[in-house]
């Protein structure tokens, strides 16, 4: 099955092409957040202390922080 070819005719945001920065000078809307998003595990399950993406990434890279390859971007 062939994949389908993202569109690429979508307008670009408001403030233009958003540079590459350290996750700590993001600042990430609420709406964006992931906090509310439907992939959330249930707050009785969680394994993790991350209430949104950027969360989830800081305890992977805490987890994975003594192996080289981890903040080599």
């Amino acid at each position: 099955m062939k994949a389908k070819n993202p569109d690429t005719s979508a307008p670009p945001t408001p403030q233009g092409p958003v540079p590459v920065r350290p996750l700590d000078e993001l600042t990430i809307p609420p709406e964006l957040d992931g906090k509310s998003g439907v992939n959330r595990a249930d707050p009785v399950r969680l394994q993790i202390t991350a209430n949104t993406d950027a969360d989830a990434i800081r305890c992977f890279l805490t987890e994975y922080d003594r192996s080289p390859g981890t903040y080599r971007i």
